[in-house]
């Protein structure tokens, strides 16, 4: 079974004119929705067709043009017997009385050469044999003509009429027409019956068969077919869809008056500023970004000015090329609709199956909601295409000074003492809220000797007097001193940032006076001229 796929062309020749059934056009469109490939076929030949149409109406002449010539023509020419004359040439044109006036001139001319020659026993039945065949194709060929030789002037230009009219409206479903308009521009037009010869149907395939074939080999191009048709199906270069992208990192002194700058270049450039981001760093500078939609052409203008409102850390352009992707997501969005058509007459069409409808008004919304999306994804990118977005990041100057200094204080104490457990307790009885006791231990060992360490957090404002009443504790054996300046929100050095003192840490270590003799050491250097006398005199 021939299915539609194969005779593609066929079909779609026969729906061009209308001559389908509605079975078969249900089938047709069902295939074209199926088949992207049927589909591609069926809009290259509504294009050619309408294009040769449009290509016809400017090219067609008045109505009284026609009609006008052949007056003209008979004016110049007048007809002194129209009735012995029109006969005669009425006659002339039967071709059954053509190959008979032929026979007799050939049958005379041999004779005149017999008589002439004196070959009197010439046989002439081997060279008239060829009558009786030109006689039966005459008569059936002139059996297979429309209409008689004499043609009155009112029948041909009927036919011309409608010869053009049929090739410009589409209404003459006959492709062999088609063909001979098109050569129509090259070719004269046989006014003997060319027109009514019908053409077989292999010939009618193969020129509808045009998507396969190339236009110079089936017609001969028209001046209105080799100039640019403005629906092309190749888009330009100059229909490309080009997005424009940059990113600016610029350092200025005040970020404020940075950015009402950039607001104000952005009005001139016929953009906007669309979003702004800024926060605050610990040395009260501020840090932020920028995006800027702005009209392609005017990007560079609107980059040239931006770079002189600072320092100029950073820029990069791009361009992205997304044409495929919208001529892909229009191509979806056209199939949608064109889906969402014909469901919407299947839902015309009165059916007793609920099932069916409600699977078909299921199917709708999905193509409806398809449909919406593919817009929305084309209202995007037509934005993207529309204006150029430029994403400034912006930063004060001095952006790593510190806004701060943290001044951090460690005291190392060691004393002695006789009684080690009423110096714990001295210690531990200065706490209050500006003095923290964070660590206490009071060990004793196996001879009975005690040790006490503390460890005590001091308010900078009390620690000098802190650590003066604990030295007075007890015999001060070690006291060492360390401080740490740390930056706060940046680094290096600032004139103008403050130094705050956190809280000191002292650590305490308290020990018994008994134990003072075994902690003290003595170095003595002696000079002598016999080093093992004195020696032994020390010993």
């Amino acid at each position: 079974m021939v299915t539609i796929h194969e005779n593609i062309n066929e079909f779609l020749a026969a729906d061009l004119h209308g001559e389908l059934s509605e079975s078969e056009r249900e089938e047709l469109h069902t295939h074209l929705m199926e088949c992207a490939e049927c589909r591609s076929l069926h809009k290259e030949e509504q294009l050619t067709h309408r294009v040769l149409q449009a290509t016809v109406e400017r090219a067609k002449p008045p109505l009284g043009f026609e009609q006008r010539m052949i007056s003209s023509f008979r004016n110049r020419v007048p007809n002194r017997s129209p009735r012995l004359s029109g006969f005669f040439v009425n006659a002339l044109r039967w071709r059954a009385i053509q190959a008979v006036a032929v026979a007799a001139l050939f049958f005379t001319l041999v004779q005149m050469g017999r008589i002439l020659s004196g070959d009197a026993g010439f046989n002439f039945a081997p060279l008239l044999g060829f009558l009786p065949r030109m006689q039966a194709e005459t008569s059936s060929a002139s059996a297979n003509e429309a209409m008689p030789a004499r043609v009155d002037v009112k029948k041909k230009e009927t036919d011309r009429s409608s010869f053009s009219g049929g090739f410009a409206g589409g209404q003459n479903a006959s492709s062999t027409e088609d063909k001979a308009v098109g050569r129509k521009q090259t070719e004269p037009i046989d006014s003997y019956g060319t027109e009514d010869i019908p053409q077989t149907p292999e010939q009618e395939r193969v020129i509808v068969t045009g998507s396969h074939t190339s236009t110079s080999e089936e017609t001969s191009p028209s001046p209105a077919e080799t100039s640019p048709s403005p629906i092309g199906p190749v888009a330009s270069a100059d229909n490309r869809k080009l997005v424009r992208n940059a990113k600016v990192d610029l350092e200025v002194k005040n970020f404020d008056e940075a950015l009402q700058s950039i607001r104000a270049l952005a009005s001139d450039g016929r953009g906007y500023v669309a979003t702004t981001s800024s926060q605050k760093q610990e040395n009260g500078k501020l840090r932020g970004e920028i995006i800027v939609k702005i009209f392609p052409e005017n990007l560079n203008d609107f980059l040239t000015n931006l770079r002189k409102l600072g320092d100029l850390k950073n820029q990069t352009l791009a361009t992205e090329d997304p044409t495929k992707q919208y001529v892909d997501t229009d191509a979806r969005l056209n199939n949608a609709r064109l889906l969402e058509t014909r469901l919407i007459e299947l839902l015309k069409k009165k059916s007793d199956d609920v099932e069916d409808l409600l699977a078909v008004e299921k199917e709708l919304g999905r193509v409806r909601e398809q449909i919406e999306q593919l817009q929305g994804e084309l209202k995007f990118m037509d934005m993207q295409v529309r204006f150029a977005t430029v994403t400034i990041s912006l930063a004060e100057k001095d952006m790593e000074t510190p806004a701060g200094f943290l001044l951090k204080e460690r005291v190392q104490l060691s004393l002695f003492a006789p009684d080690v457990e009423k110096i714990y307790a001295e210690i531990q009885g200065l706490a209050s809220p500006s003095v923290q006791i964070t660590n206490a231990t009071l060990d004793r060992d196996d001879a009975g000797r005690i040790n006490a360490r503390v460890s005590i957090l001091i308010a900078p404002e009390n620690a000098d007097d802190v650590i003066a009443k604990v030295k007075s504790l007890g015999r001060v054996e070690n006291y060492q001193l360390q401080s740490e300046r740390i930056a706060r929100g940046g680094e290096g050095m600032s004139q103008e940032a403050k130094t705050e003192r956190d809280k000191m840490q002292l650590n305490i270590t308290v020990w018994q006076d008994d134990q003072e003799a075994a902690r003290q050491q003595t170095s003595l250097r002696i000079r002598a001229s016999d080093v093992t006398e004195q020696s032994r005199l020390l010993r």
